[in-house]
């Protein structure tokens, strides 16, 4: 890309989290929650993470005006809805696979989210949302199906040149078109979908989830559109799912080149041997990523020139192109900061799988220690059967990432 001036503007996530705006608010509200009678450990956990990652001010400037059992009201709203939307990314995977090669799926328990498993009734989730004067407005959400499924499906990997978005592998070694957002959602007329809406007003405020629905749903596709898709490989598209890592935005490309390149970053946030020692054949310089015209406008994706593979590494930069904004525009900015946050409140609320501890870009120290959820119709468990609930979930992890090491293995032989 010598000699092309290419404009470029920096990214910022329009889901800034309160507490940088108000941090002795912060320190108020923790304080709140901490001496509230009633409330066990993993409540006042998964509270504490409410309010540390919510961009809503109507939420967090009031956030005090909750009583120990509203605060165990939005405690169950949350933690419903988040399991919700998890479930509904692990069964967004089924999208495209372009060879028909074998690969493993990561084996996790699958959370309970069933009406008769619900603690939270949708007449308490409004009670919540009229105490913070927010409304819940009908959102005209199409049903759930798949037209338009395998057009989006080809759009995505068109866009990616037939190769892995992240390792620049071609197609012969299966890739998937993995949806940011998952479309699994959709249907209101699903108990739980209506309350993870609600939870979604609550948490990101009515501004930002307007802005939400407005990414997820265009008017052409509704959900399959190639801004709510990413072609990888099916490991790293399981681990995707996971919320094993992410890709956050950067910057991306303005004036004559707006809508033809976007930079993010490869931010890991799973410590798993298979995922870590990811082959990739994308050049390390995001300048040496892309083949371009004289005009400096992307043709193809840059494999010819790889001379050796690497290992990915945390904070590797990747730089999406399309040549074609219009029929096969980018991935949306807006829903890939919206992966970033939920898999960020996810792991601080102690709901998922095994992660790395790191600090976020405020400083605000995140534990990442990821738990399977009991089992199912268990609300509460003993410290005896919490350790072997433990133990059992730590041998089942084992064994799944043990299995996508070898095939990974035999991947990497593939390729010398």
């Amino acid at each position: 890309m010598a000699g092309i001036d290419i404009k470029w503007e920096k990214l910022r996530s329009p889901f800034t989290p309160s507490r940088t705006r108000h941090p002795r608010i912060f320190q108020q509200l923790f304080d709140h929650i901490q001496y509230t009678p009633k409330l066990n450990h993993s409540e006042k956990r998964v509270l504490k993470s409410l309010i540390s990652h919510t961009p809503n001010e109507k939420l967090f400037l009031n956030f005090r005006i909750l009583n120990g059992t509203r605060l165990k009201i939005l405690h169950d709203l949350a933690v419903a809805a988040l399991k919700n939307l998890r479930n509904a990314l692990s069964r967004s995977s089924s999208v495209s696979d372009t060879s028909g090669t074998q690969s493993p799926t990561v084996t996790e328990t699958n959370y309970p989210t069933s009406p008769q498993d619900l603690h939270v009734t949708e007449a308490q989730a409004l009670e919540l949302l009229r105490l913070f004067e927010m409304k819940d407005d009908d959102i005209k959400l199409p049903t759930e199906n798949s037209a338009g499924d395998a057009e989006f499906a080809q759009l995505c990997i068109e866009r990616e040149r037939f190769m892995c978005l992240v390792t620049s592998f071609d197609s012969a070694f299966s890739c998937h078109v993995a949806h940011i957002f998952p479309f699994s959602c959709l249907n209101l007329a699903n108990m739980i979908n209506g309350l993870t809406w609600q939870f979604l007003i609550l948490f990101l405020g009515e501004e930002n989830r307007s802005l939400l629905i407005s990414k997820v749903f265009t008017e052409d596709n509704n959900i399959h559109s190639p801004q709510n898709g990413l072609t990888l490989l099916l490991a790293l598209h399981n681990f995707y799912d996971m919320g094993a890592f992410c890709l956050v935005p950067v910057k991306r490309s303005i004036g004559a080149y707006t809508g033809y390149f976007l930079e993010v970053k490869y931010t890991l946030y799973a410590d798993i041997d298979a995922l870590t020692a990811t082959v990739s054949l994308t050049p390390e310089d995001p300048n040496d990523q892309c083949q371009l015209d004289p005009q400096g406008f992307p043709i193809i994706r840059n494999k010819l020139q790889v001379k050796e593979k690497r290992d990915l590494e945390h904070g590797d930069r990747i730089r999406i192109s399309t040549p074609d904004p219009e029929i096969m525009p980018l991935p949306s900015q807006t829903l890939l900061f919206w992966q970033e946050l939920f898999w960020n409140l996810w792991g601080d609320c102690g709901l998922g799988t095994a992660a790395s501890d790191r600090t976020d870009a405020e400083g605000f120290e995140s534990s990442r220690t990821r738990k399977t959820s009991p089992p199912k119709g268990k609300r509460r468990m003993t410290q005896e059967e919490d350790g072997a609930w433990d133990e059992e979930m730590s041998n089942r992890r084992r064994q799944a990432v043990k299995s996508v090491a070898v095939w990974c293995e035999s991947v990497r032989q593939s390729r010398v």
